[in-house]
């Protein structure tokens, strides 16, 4: 007889579980409670389970110094904007969001990694993406009168669409986002029925991506499609069937795309915006050159870019703290880059740091989870089951390269 399998501690499902309406729940930005997203409060929650977790030894905390740095940074140009008696007053809300979106992630799911494994970092990532899709999928009913979120939720109402999000470039942004998760699920697909469901969902995204009326989702969200698509036809094993069909669909769309963009704000240009986003920028950089190593605290934290939020901000110190925890999973992805997680990941951080050159997306929830999945997922190979920090530079016997 079978010996029967060991259900894992009570604190640990109750950590996954945790886990996984955090990752669902990542995109919808107009979900909130008290005036914080619903995806805050679970991190929060995850995090205290994590810290149960720990004192009952059945999970162990790991916390590398790269996952720290935004926080430290923001830290830093607080106490320089009260001790200089600058604008930037203390923000308790902006710490939090930093922490929230860059070091509870990445803790959470470095202790995923280290007890899970890559199963269970997949079904994070699946969950990730479905939430986006769920989100798209509103904006198509809403788009139908079906549904009426702007009644329910705060976020802003008109022809543009914003799904389960604030706003909707907010929903631009995360349909973006999903679009090499999605794709990647779509080509390792154990069936061709859960394929052809992830191929689906991308149909949706990409539906609810012209809804939004976003020129940056346009403008970024096709190319990161095309070459989403490229990566996975070279996956899937149907490539010999699919690529003729890509091919013909490919061509339709390159008749159709001009007419539907037509009606939309990339099609009827924004000249009214472009110059007020450039006065914005040239405000927000005016800060930065005052105070280029500490910026000008978080009260005159503006622009219409990433980039140039983080500097008139925080300055050097906070783009030093910010992008070194950004492009932390860099090497590793690279390293293993053969693999279609890796080029995912590699995939999503191009996508936001495109994205993030058109609209201030600086610390969004959702940002992080595909790129630290990967790379985890690319560390845990010869390791699963091991329970050390992945990051560490020991046990480096493996190859993360190997098919």
């Amino acid at each position: 007889m079978a010996p029967r399998e060991t259900k894992a501690p009570l604190v640990n499902r109750l950590l996954n579980g945790t886990m996984y309406l955090a990752a669902l729940t990542a995109s919808w930005t107009t979900v909130a409670v008290g005036g914080n997203n619903i995806v805050d409060y679970l991190l929060i929650l995850a995090l205290g389970v994590l810290i149960a977790a720990r004192f009952n030894k059945t999970r162990s905390i790991f916390v590398s110094g790269w996952m720290l740095l935004p926080l430290v940074a923001s830290l830093i140009i607080t106490c320089w904007a009260i001790v200089v008696g600058s604008a930037g007053s203390p923000d308790s809300t902006m710490q939090l969001r930093i922490f929230l979106s860059t070091a509870a992630v990445a803790v959470l799911l470095t202790s995923l990694a280290a007890d899970g494994g890559s199963r269970e970092l997949q079904r994070v990532l699946r969950l990730w993406s479905l939430g986006i899709a769920i989100s798209a999928a509103v904006a198509i009913l809403t788009s139908f009168g079906i549904l009426h979120p702007s009644e329910v939720f705060v976020q802003k109402s008109g022809s543009r669409l914003s799904g389960l999000t604030s706003h909707p470039n907010a929903l631009a942004f995360s349909l973006v986002m999903g679009i090499a998760p999605i794709m990647y699920l779509a080509g390792v697909a154990r069936s061709w029925i859960r394929s052809l469901g992830w191929i689906l969902a991308m149909i949706v995204v990409v539906w609810g991506l012209v809804l939004t009326g976003s020129r940056a989702g346009l403008i970024v969200g096709l190319p990161v499609l095309a070459i989403a698509v490229v990566l996975w036809l070279r996956s899937t094993r149907l490539r010999v069937v699919l690529v003729p069909l890509t091919i013909l669909v490919g061509v339709a769309l390159a008749f159709t795309i001009p007419a539907l963009l037509a009606d939309t704000r990339l099609g009827q240009g924004a000249e009214d915006s472009d110059a007020g986003r450039i006065l914005i920028n040239e405000a927000a950089m005016r800060w930065f050159y005052d105070s280029p190593v500490f910026g000008g605290g978080y009260d005159v934290m503006h622009g219409v870019a990433v980039p140039i939020m983080v500097l008139s901000g925080g300055g050097i110190i906070l783009a030093i703290g910010y992008y070194a925890f950004l492009l932390r999973p860099v090497p590793v992805l690279l390293a293993g880059r053969a693999l279609p997680i890796a080029q995912m990941g590699l995939l999503s951080l191009l996508a936001f740091l495109a994205f993030g050159v058109l609209n201030p997306v600086w610390m969004e929830r959702i940002t992080y989870w595909p790129a630290l999945i990967a790379a985890l997922v690319i560390l845990l190979r010869g390791r699963e089951g091991i329970r050390t920090n992945p990051w560490s530079k020991g046990d480096r016997s493996h190859n993360p390269v190997k098919r």
